[in-house]
């Protein structure tokens, strides 16, 4: 007989995990996709930031060679306590367009919320 811990779905999870500390589970999740061979890159918000800033006059979509864009996964953290300008909300979405579909990405924050 399984416990409701089976019936969890991610969201529930993230929302557990979450109290604590979400990255705890990126890792995890990051160190299990390296284990069966997927790869994976890990940024903190900050320096996520700068490598799309460096690179602004190529759209995201069209930066193919770059570990963000072709990476099975990708870990950005610390979004909770960076104020993104116009340009880095612009570039934070190419990113997510330029991911959608073609790769996992998890965002963590240690923003809590109410």
């Amino acid at each position: 007989m399984g416990s409701d811990v089976d019936n969890w779905n991610i969201e529930t999870i993230m929302d557990f995990v979450g109290c604590f500390n979400s990255i705890y589970l990126a890792a995890a999740l990051g160190v299990r996709a390296i284990e069966l061979g997927y790869s994976v890159s890990y940024y903190t918000v900050e320096e996520f930031l700068l490598q799309l800033k460096k690179r602004s006059d190529i759209p995201v979509s069209k930066q193919n060679g770059r570990a963000y864009v072709k990476n099975a996964l990708v870990v950005v953290n610390e979004l909770g306590y960076q104020i993104l300008d116009h340009s880095q909300t612009n570039l934070f979405f190419q990113f997510i367009s330029a991911r959608y579909m073609k790769g996992s990405t998890i965002i963590t924050s240690h923003r809590l919320t109410p």
